[in-house]
């Protein structure tokens, strides 16, 4: 099989992967079926000689259509894609709407400019002279800002989260203090008492 046939080959079953997907989308079990099929395929058959070979006797169309072709069989429409000829029609006229419209506007004639200005984070278009990495100073400057103004008291104070730590904390140091005076504290004086007694 010469690699032009392959290319061929190839290029159909991703015109008709990309058709089926704008029809049915990319989720749908079919084009998954579809897309395991041309996996397996790999390149060797067209589109109709594939599911010729594949459903056997319940295939009536020709080894030999083309993608266009084989689209407008009912027969094929109905075993492979489990869609009715109306339904294929439907799909066609959209996919040309859309393949008409990116043909159309997707070119140098279209006459659409877009004028982007890509801006810092002080809202500053970054034009060449103030796109130097070197500035390094500002660069700090702006981090040790933001740190001092996430960690002032009036947003300390109006954090309910940060409040919440803090509490947390409290009363872990408050239950480890009680603990030692009056837990482990106790026990080691009663402990000492007793143990020269039984001495």
């Amino acid at each position: 099989m010469t690699t032009q046939v392959l290319e061929k080959n190839n290029k159909e079953w991703l015109e008709f992967i990309s058709f089926i997907e704008r029809g049915m989308g990319t989720s749908d079990p079919k084009v998954l079926e579809i897309k395991r099929d041309n996996i397996t395929n790999r390149k060797t058959e067209s589109v109709a000689a594939f599911y010729k070979n594949k459903l056997r006797t319940r295939a009536t169309f020709s080894k030999d259509l083309s993608l266009k072709q084989l689209l407008k069989n009912s027969n094929f429409t109905s075993e492979v894609l489990g869609q009715s000829i109306e339904d294929m029609k439907t799909w066609t006229e959209i996919h040309s709407n859309a393949d008409w419209t990116i043909r159309t506007y997707n070119n140098a004639q279209d006459n659409i400019y877009i004028k982007c200005n890509p801006v810092d984070e002080n809202n500053v278009i970054i034009e060449s002279a103030n796109n130097n990495i070197d500035k390094v100073d500002s660069t700090s400057l702006e981090v040790l800002k933001e740190v001092n103004s996430i960690l002032s008291p009036n947003n300390i104070v109006g954090n309910v989260g940060l409040q919440v730590v803090v509490g947390i904390i409290f009363l872990a140091l408050a239950y480890l203090v009680g603990h030692l005076l009056f837990v482990t504290y106790p026990k080691k004086v009663i402990a000492s008492r007793i143990m020269p007694r039984n001495v």
